[in-house]
């Protein structure tokens, strides 16, 4: 029988879809029953749905298309909820699945019941509870365009068990991307005129460049105009950690000479980021609320744009876009003063990055491991980190090289490696 679980199903599968991590529950038994007519889906299943949804997480991180993660009910939503929060904070695609308690025991405070709107509605984009079997699959339509466009974080999908195998109409949907978007031609000139005259540029990037062509995008532009680069909070691998042009990550314990020369630039580029807590020192650089540089922030996310800091281009937009209107064919003439100013942010950076010199008096320093990995490591490698000090030489040491991967939480949430290197 086609039920509404097909439904929801078929929309997945023509969103290339292909793989769910679960753990089994009785109350989404219908979803798991159809997930049987559908062997191009591969089923992941779990012991636990924290890792579960850390799974999901890495999935979404590494496709770009949500990863999905299917839970039961009251405590199985409530283990999966720290995904939810690390995919908003990491803005990775994602979609939870709740079973949820039979319809006509809605709102009745059932066993196992939570009311999902006020236990999600601050860290998900968007909640909804089905009440219908035909709205089965329009949900998970709509899940897919929220979870990816703009800046990608989670869905979360509650089904009544009672509402999983009823006959539906079988729906063929598939959604179009949304056009990338760019700032108008008089704005891209006066910024091609800053790009050109600033003595001390910084480009400040992030998650936005996790695109396809987007590294490749960025280091064009860097390279094209000489400007040093430093990226967001646990964004390494989105700029060749070895290119004279890298500047250093935005962290949790950069040097004080690091910081005191970035505050030093007379143009800052915030890109693809959005320019957080972490990524500014506790808001703490560049001035708030009003920038001493010249500030430029470009982001999907209207909702980040000028946030925090009033920005004197504020640029709701595609960052990999901006970039490649801002990046001309040839090198340009700019100020003699940036190779200078390349080179110090560059000296800075190698000699706190450097790997340690010492012997360590008991056990083993966890940085030569952390070295003899980088030795090792291949070039397409993904390393995957949980959160805590003890990953911290690697952050500083290690030296991601695009393609390289780093699956790190933004989140700062504990538990994620081992399912993240399990995906």
């Amino acid at each position: 029988m086609i039920t509404s679980s097909h439904a929801l199903l078929s929309v997945f599968q023509n969103h290339g879809i292909d793989r769910v991590f679960l753990v089994p529950g009785e109350s989404y038994l219908g979803i798991l029953d159809a997930l049987c007519d559908f062997p191009g889906i591969d089923v992941v299943t779990c012991r636990h749905e924290a890792g579960a949804g850390f799974m999901a997480v890495t999935d979404g991180r590494l496709t770009r298309r949500p990863g999905v993660v299917l839970v039961s009910r009251g405590p199985g939503a409530t283990n999966a909820s720290i995904a939810v929060h690390t995919a908003q904070q990491d803005a990775i695609p994602l979609i939870l699945i709740v079973g949820q308690i039979p319809r006509a025991d809605l709102r009745r405070e059932a066993f196992q019941e939570i009311d999902y709107q006020r236990m999600y509605g601050t860290i998900a984009k968007w909640v909804f509870e089905v009440t219908d079997p035909g709205q089965m699959a329009e949900a998970a339509f709509k899940a897919i365009r929220l979870a990816t466009t703009g800046t990608p974080g989670p869905v979360v999908l509650v089904i009544p068990e009672d509402l999983q195998q009823q006959t539906v109409a079988q729906p063929q949907w598939r959604a179009r991307e949304h056009a990338v978007t760019r700032p108008d031609d008089a704005t891209v000139r006066q910024l091609l005129g800053l790009l050109e005259t600033a003595k001390r540029p910084l480009i400040v990037a992030g998650g936005g460049f996790e695109a396809p062509g987007g590294r490749e995008a960025l280091a064009a532009l860097a390279e094209a105009w000489q400007i040093p680069v430093a990226l967001s909070f646990r964004r390494h691998d989105i700029f060749s950690n070895l290119h004279p042009l890298y500047a250093g990550e935005l962290g949790l314990a950069n040097p004080k000479t690091q910081i005191e020369a970035f505050r030093e630039s007379d143009l800052i580029l915030a890109l693809g980021t959005r320019f957080g807590d972490i990524t500014s020192q506790g808001y703490t650089f560049p001035d708030l609320p009003r920038p001493a540089q010249t500030f430029v922030h470009a982001c999907a996310d209207d909702h980040m744009v000028g946030l925090h800091f009033a920005a004197d281009f504020g640029l709701v937009c595609d960052p990999v876009e901006l970039v490649r209107v801002l990046t001309p064919a040839a090198r340009p003439a700019i100020a003699k003063e940036r190779a200078a100013w390349a080179r110090r942010l560059q000296d800075i950076r190698e000699a706190f990055t450097a790997w340690p010199q010492r012997k360590a008096e008991d056990g083993v320093d966890f940085a030569l491991v952390v070295k003899a990995v980088r030795e090792q490591a291949k070039s397409d490698a993904i390393v995957c980190l949980d959160a805590g000090t003890f990953a911290a030489p690697v952050y500083r040491h290690f030296g991601f090289v695009p393609p390289q991967r780093l699956m790190s939480p933004l989140s700062g949430t504990m538990g994620y490696g081992t399912p993240a290197a399990a995906h």
